[in-house]
Order: structure tokens, then sequence, then C-alpha cells
């Protein structure tokens, strides 16, 4: 078992900082000497109070030349925030001046303060990942129409396959962008944090649910083991989380959430569950997706017609700009 000792610093009043700086650097010796850690981790935050040296390759530059054994982790470092050529060339210093004992962890970081100097909206990067991520939903939306043709040819089943699975997609394309992610963590950068972390829950579900096509398409080809319920439910499941946390989140962005948003988010609720029952009646299974491709579809045209006048008030009473 080998143990490394991670510097990361809280820090309240800045003129503590050197005196900080110093102890952390003789932590990091007595460590390299001790024999007892392996290896010494650094972190990276800009514009933070929890951050000391807040430059985790020019403070690892300045550890290297005095550590004899143990190996330096940067961990994390955003590449977002770094020239590439001028990131590689300080790594392969730090690599040279320990001796070639380097690790590297790179990570996208999470905090509004890490990102905004750089030019580097935190909400601008998720929802680039969020695209990303709704490929997935285009790919199983192929797979499944392909596996309709081969099958049967070009008849109505293929055709509502491609236009549940492509409206599908589109509709959470929508629901997402619909969020005012930007507009309120400008104005309230302390709910970055909770914001982040439920990013992992939402991009997760619209990769679920492109996965949940595959499943569909499966089905279609007479390839799964599972019964037509089951395999709506790997698409319904998804989206009803998708749904589900984007108006918890909205909640939590804009600390407002009015009767209109109840009721479509009911109504989001009784799509969902009309295509479960359609599913346990036996109706097919493209026709199934179709009534699910109507769930985000709901809360869109709720938006569109009265919630963006609605959004725009909350976000005037929160401080925020609107757009």
């Amino acid at each position: 078992m080998k143990f490394c000792i991670h510097l990361s610093t809280r820090i309240q009043d800045k003129r503590n900082e050197l005196p900080l700086i110093n102890l952390m650097t003789d932590l990091a010796l007595k460590a390299d000497a001790g024999g007892k850690f392996s290896a010494i981790s650094l972190t990276e935050h800009h514009l933070h109070e929890n951050q000391a040296y807040q430059n985790s390759l020019l403070f690892a530059c300045a550890l290297a030349p005095r550590l004899t054994r143990a190996t330096l982790i940067l961990a994390t470092v955003n590449p977002a925030m770094h020239h590439p050529v001028r990131l590689v060339e300080s790594c392969n210093l730090i690599d040279q001046l320990n001796a070639g004992r380097l690790v590297v962890v790179f990570g996208p970081g999470f905090k509004e303060t890490d990102l905004v100097a750089f030019g580097r909206p935190v909400a601008e990067r998720n929802a680039l990942f969020a695209v990303i991520a709704l490929g997935e939903g285009v790919v199983g939306t192929v797979a499944a129409m392909s596996a309709v043709v081969e099958q049967q040819g070009w008849t109505l089943d293929a055709a509502l396959v491609s236009i549940a699975g492509t409206g599908l997609t589109f509709g959470i394309w929508w629901v997402y962008y619909m969020l005012p992610s930007a507009q309120v963590l400008h104005a309230h950068r302390e709910r970055s944090f909770v914001w982040g972390y439920a990013q992992m829950v939402i991009v997760t579900s619209i990769v679920a649910t492109g996965a949940g096509l595959h499943v569909a398409a499966l089905f279609l080809e007479g390839k799964a083991h599972i019964g037509p319920l089951a395999t709506l439910l790997t698409t319904a499941i998804p989206v009803g989380i998708f749904l589900g946390s984007m108006y918890a989140l909205y909640y939590y962005l804009v600390r407002r959430f009015e009767l209109l948003y109840v009721g479509l988010l009911s109504g989001t609720a009784a799509v969902v569950a009309l295509a479960v029952i359609a599913a346990l009646s036996g109706v097919d299974m493209a026709l199934c997706l179709v009534i699910l491709m109507l769930a985000p579809a709901v809360t869109v045209v709720g938006y569109e017609l009265a919630g963006y006048r609605r959004q725009a008030e909350a976000l005037g009473s929160q401080g925020a700009t609107v757009r």
C-alpha cells in the first residue's frame, strides 16, 4: 500500500498566504524525506478563497528540485485554462526537475470561479457536453430505424421510429437549453457547486435515453431477451429522470416554482405513464416510442406559450440578466 499527501489549502485571509505556502512546502519536504509518503499531490483553483498557491504548475516547479524520492501528482489540471503548448512544456519541465516522477491528472473542473477569469463559462462548457451526449440518441434512432427497415422494409413503423427517436432527442435538447444556467450562475456563483454535480445526473440520463433506443432496436429485430414493457422502460425511465432533474434544477437556480410548472410536470408524467400503459396493453413498440416523444414536448410547448415570461420575471427578481 502506498500513501500520498494532498496539499489543498483553505485560506480566508490573503495576508496568511505566504506562511501557508511555506507550511505546505515544509510538509512536502518532510513527507519526501520521511519515506512514508510515495507521492505529493497538488490541486488547481483560481480566484478562490480555498487556494493559496493557485498555480499548481509553478508550485510544482518550486518543489521538484528539492524532492528526492516522492512522485509529484498534479490532480487535477484543467486543460481549458492553459495553452496546450505551454501546458506540455510546463509538465515536461516538472518531469525533468523531479527525475521523471510526475503524474498529471486531467479534469474539467466544476467551480465557476475556476473558469470565469479565463473566459470559460461553466454553463456553456457543460451545454456542449450535453450536445455530445445527445449524439447517443441520434445513434440509437438510426439503429432502431435500421432494425425496422431490415425486418419490414420502409413501412409505417420505420417512419414512426424515426420520428420518435429524432423528436425525443430534439425535445431533450430544447428542454436543456431552456434552463437559464448561464444567467443565474453569473449572478449567483455560489450555486455552481450543486449545479455542476447535477449535470452528472442530467448527462447520464441523456446518454441512457440513447442506450434505451438501442435496446428498442434490438427488440424490434427480435434479438432482445426482455418483453415490450421492460424495453420501453429502458427509454422511459431515463427520460423521466432527465425531465424531473431539469425541473428540480430549475427550482434550485431560480428559487421559484409556480403552478404553471406543476401543471407541466404533471402533464409530462402523465405522458410517460401513458406510454408505459400502452406497452402493457400490447401497443406496437414504435407507437409507444411516439407517445413517449411527447413527454418533453409538453414542457417545450408550455414554456414557449407562457413559461418564458414567468422565467424572465423570476430572473429579474434574482438579479440575473434576461437574454
